[in-house]
């Protein structure tokens, strides 16, 4: 909330990106003696992270830290989004940001929709794409949770234009299972060179409704 409200402010809260920069590095010193909880200081980096996200490209001081945090486990997905959102070089966030080990599914949602945003034609981005949807497959007790975040995954999908037919295979699995992934199918046989074939297949498999 406090990050959206930042955003929001626009050029006004430019002189705040310093000092959002300095809390990314924050260890715990000064919120130790606020709270016992051990947590606290990894919840003060990624809200800093999140708020300079909001900021957007006059946050790009806040890139090197941000680069940084790509390292540190339960906060890198808030440096990923943020990293995505300022709109850095390629050249520079990419490398790191592919060596991200993506053992958690947000996580891995986290850095294809940022690698789309940095580089809408990276080879990367249908591969990851593709096993993410295989993952989501697989882990239907937690569907509905998961498709909070699959939204920004059929957002990528939808933009890659043509190369979403590649996906066609866990498309049409996929959309047996929610509605949303059937309308990001459909798009895509749209943009396709076989257009209307992933919503028939999609019928064919779908159970018969009385």
């Amino acid at each position: 909330m406090a990050a959206s409200w930042l955003g929001s402010m626009g050029k006004e809260a430019t002189p705040a990106i310093p000092h959002l920069v300095a809390r990314l590095d924050d260890k715990g010193t000064l919120t130790v003696a606020i709270s016992s909880h051990v947590g606290v200081a990894r919840e003060v980096r990624m809200m800093a992270a999140d708020a300079l996200g909001e900021l957007g490209p006059a946050a790009k001081i806040a890139v090197p830290k941000l680069i940084q945090m790509l390292q540190i486990n339960e906060v890198e997905i808030h440096a990923v989004r943020a990293l995505g959102e300022i709109g850095c070089s390629p050249q520079r966030v990419i490398p790191p940001l592919l060596k991200i080990p993506t053992d958690s599914s947000y996580l891995a949602i986290a850095i294809v929709t940022t690698l789309h945003k940095l580089d809408p034609m990276h080879s990367e981005i249908v591969p990851r794409l593709r096993r993410i949807l295989k993952r989501v497959g697989k882990q239907a007790d937690i569907i509905n949770d998961y498709f909070l975040r699959m939204r920004d995954v059929g957002d990528v999908i939808i933009q890659i234009g043509r190369r979403g037919h590649l996906l066609k295979p866990e498309l049409v699995d996929l959309a047996v299972l929610h509605e949303f992934m059937v309308s990001v199918a459909t798009i895509v046989a749209a943009n396709s060179a076989s257009s209307g074939q992933l919503p028939r297949d999609i019928q064919k498999k779908s159970p018969q409704r009385a």
